[in-house]
């Protein structure tokens, strides 16, 4: 919500949270954008024996409990997930697969447009 006042803008920002915060839409777009970095996290996983840590891959989508904003997460939630992200360095070192950080690197670019 915004109020226009000889000429001058000013951002009702409590409002504009109000607003956002109880809009459908921006759910279903906070959802289905997540759904699609699950759906690429699942793809760029790498797989064990198991394939129990691509598996683990899912949307949670709700209102954050601090502020009461709409937000929707990727989450991997194996056990061993930690290991998987960021690598480990006491037995066995290995450099992490940085899945969801790929995913995010990925969904944050600029779409360029088509002539």
């Amino acid at each position: 919500m915004a109020v226009i006042v000889l000429g001058r803008y000013y951002l009702d920002k409590a409002g504009l949270g109000r607003y956002m915060g109880g809009s459908r839409d921006l759910y279903r777009c906070l959802y289905m954008r997540a759904r699609q970095g699950a759906s690429l996290a699942r793809a760029l996983a790498p797989r064990g024996p198991t394939g129990a840590y691509a598996a683990s891959i899912h949307v949670a989508a709700g209102r954050d409990p601090k502020d009461g904003r709409l937000m929707a997460l990727i989450v991997a939630d194996a056990p061993y997930a930690v290991q998987v992200e960021h690598g480990r360095t006491q037995t066995k070192p290995y450099r992490g697969a940085k899945v969801l950080g790929q995913v995010v690197k990925t969904l944050n670019t600029k779409r360029r447009r088509r002539a």
